[in-house]
């Protein structure tokens, strides 16, 4: 019975630790539309433009997942 449980202990370890392939992405200068501006004085302006980034960003994350067929959001 030792025995048994080892063996299914070893192969779930093998089974886990499967290689993964992920999407390799050069990194480049991100497009000004996902910049900051650069006149925020206010925190108001800061949050806005926070916001602003996120929105951005999502709707890239959105497009990416499509365009590879993931369902990861």
């Amino acid at each position: 019975m030792k025995y048994i449980i080892l063996i299914i202990v070893y192969s779930i370890f093998i089974i886990s630790c499967k290689t993964t392939e992920y999407v390799t992405v050069p990194l480049t200068e991100p497009p000004i539309i996902y910049k900051p501006s650069n006149n925020i004085t206010t925190q108001k302006e800061l949050l806005k433009e926070y916001q602003r980034s996120l929105i951005k960003i999502s709707e890239w994350q959105k497009w990416y997942n499509i365009q590879i067929f993931s369902n990861y959001y």
